[in-house]
């Protein structure tokens, strides 16, 4: 359970970045055949807010471009 703000899409991301106080809201676009990220805004989720779902295994982080 979660709360963002109005016009999420099913496919957008909920995202933990390390130093980011809570998730974000990202939203992958294509341009120039490269996976692109829109940064939506923070978002309330429940049990992830104070870093319940960090993980040091780097197998599970991802690098983001944002526009």
């Amino acid at each position: 359970m979660g709360v963002a703000f109005q016009g999420l899409k099913s496919n957008d991301v909920v995202a933990i970045w390390m130093g980011c106080p809570s998730p974000v809201i990202v939203r992958k676009i294509e341009i120039d055949g490269r996976d692109i990220y829109q940064l939506h805004g923070p978002a309330y989720v429940d049990n992830i807010m104070n870093g319940e779902a960090w993980t040091e295994n780097k197998d599970d982080w991802r690098v983001f471009e944002l526009i």
